[in-house]
């Protein structure tokens, strides 16, 4: 999981390819996808969308990866998440979704448009 919080796209493939979870996370739930998009490791992020899956686990708090990359402002995450079908309206405990967490223009613009084209 520590390598996910770095830009080394291939010790992940090596820890991958030796038999490292894909699914692993810790005691608060948290993914290695969360831990890239809080990162803002697009090439990580990349890898690990591969795995479906991971775009919809939700921490303990209910954050979904989309909702720390928003939270992040990783817009680039944000577009590529969203264009491999992360969930844009799940609520985290508290009831936000992820556009309600966006402090970034950008980011907030990326989810709106995507929104309005779906």
């Amino acid at each position: 999981m520590l390598f996910c919080a770095t830009s080394n796209l291939s010790a992940v493939r090596w820890l991958l390819h030796l038999g490292a979870h894909w699914d692993a996370c810790d005691a608060n739930g948290t993914t290695c996808l969360h831990i890239a998009c809080r990162a803002g490791a697009l090439a990580v992020v990349k890898e690990m969308m591969q795995y479906k899956e991971l775009l919809k686990v939700a921490d303990v708090a209910g954050w979904t990866p989309l909702h720390i990359a928003v939270l992040m402002g990783r817009r680039e995450v944000v577009v590529r998440l969203l264009q491999a079908g992360a969930p844009v309206h799940v609520r985290n405990n508290k009831g936000q979704v992820p556009a309600e967490l966006c402090a970034d223009n950008g980011t907030y613009e990326a989810i709106r448009s995507f929104e309005l084209h779906q």
